[in-house]
């Protein structure tokens, strides 16, 4: 019921053996991995906006030229005799010069240009923590594989110890007590190994966090032969 299959399928399940796997990172992913983190998406937006307030406010040195039309109608009369409405048109233009607010306009160039440093440095930090978050979760995830291995090879020879030890108690060359010894040795080594590949799931997630959603997708299609 589980697995949505029919009962008469049911010896082609596959038991889990309980070992995790995880398809381990590749050197020489692109740059274009962190630039999904969304506090970097975030800090680049920011920048983007006050580009756009700095080039805003260089634009207060140009001379603005204001047009304003009027239109209507209104009635004519010749010798005091309505001769009808009449539309007219009126417009006209006013030159605004920056030179008189020169004060002003130097004001919200510095503003700007300070904004804009400042969003920069942010982002540069950005970057910078981002990367220390990707090396931080590559150097746990390989030293948390490099341990995994050696606690499966040591469980693999608490299990051959086991083995062992159960084979003495068999054929009555050995009592409980060595036996219950080998038991209790396997469980300590599997506790620790179970423990350590939860580590590493944690640490994958940890990097698949810092690359701002995985590396799968960037991963170069295999090639079939």
């Amino acid at each position: 019921m589980l697995t949505g299959s029919q009962a008469a399928k049911a010896s082609a399940i596959v038991p889990w053996d309980g070992e995790i796997r995880l398809a381990p990172p590749r050197a020489g992913q692109p740059a274009a991995l962190l630039e999904r983190r969304p506090d970097l998406l975030a800090l680049k937006a920011q920048l983007e906006a006050s580009n756009f307030r700095r080039q805003q406010a260089a634009a207060e040195w140009f001379p603005r030229l204001f047009v304003g039309a009027l239109f209507g109608r209104d009635s004519l009369e010749l010798n005091k005799i309505d001769i009808g409405g009449a539309r007219f048109t009126h417009a006209s233009a006013l030159l605004a010069m920056p030179i008189f607010n020169a004060g002003r306009t130097r004001a919200l160039n510095e503003i700007a240009e300070s904004n804009q440093g400042e969003a920069l440095a942010r982002y540069e930090d950005g970057i910078v923590r981002a990367l220390e978050d990707v090396e931080n979760a590559l150097v746990a995830a390989r030293d948390e594989r490099l341990r995994g291995v050696s606690l499966q090879a040591a469980a693999a020879s608490a299990d051959a110890a086991l083995a062992r030890a159960q084979s003495l108690y068999d054929r009555g060359q050995v009592d409980l007590l060595p036996l219950l010894d080998a038991q209790r040795t396997r469980l300590a080594v599997r506790l620790v190994a179970n423990d350590s590949q939860t580590q590493l799931q944690l640490a994958s997630v940890r990097l698949f966090k810092a690359l701002g959603g995985g590396w799968q997708v960037f991963e170069p299609a295999s090639q079939t032969h």
